[in-house]
């Protein structure tokens, strides 16, 4: 975090500092088991979007609609890591879009 304007570093570190007090609360309500892994997720990406904020607005300060949206991203992301690293799915890339393609593994079990 170091490389980033100071009033983006010290908004960031005010809004995790928020986000530890409701994290116990949402992660037993979104079925998340790794509260780290997850406030990691989305320490980053609102300092993504804050940065974004401060290049467009010279204000770092998220609206609601930008929480609401990195809340529900983080909380697919981790699921969708999860379930690739136990095997449900497997992730890969498009090639001509360069966008995450996801597909269910097959199994023989039922």
């Amino acid at each position: 975090m170091k490389n980033y304007p100071i009033d983006v570093q010290i908004y960031v570190s005010k809004m995790m500092d928020f986000f530890e007090t409701v994290v116990p609360s949402l992660c037993e309500e979104e079925g998340i088991e790794d509260q780290d892994t997850f406030s990691e997720l989305v320490k980053d990406r609102v300092l993504i979007q804050a940065t974004e904020n401060q290049l467009d607005n010279d204000e770092p300060m998220l609206d609601e609609d930008q929480m609401v949206t990195i809340m529900n991203e983080c909380i697919i992301k981790y699921h969708l890591d999860n379930m690739i690293a136990i095997g449900l799915i497997k992730a890969d890339v498009d090639i001509e879009t360069g966008e995450n393609v996801y597909s269910l593994n097959k199994t023989d079990e039922v």
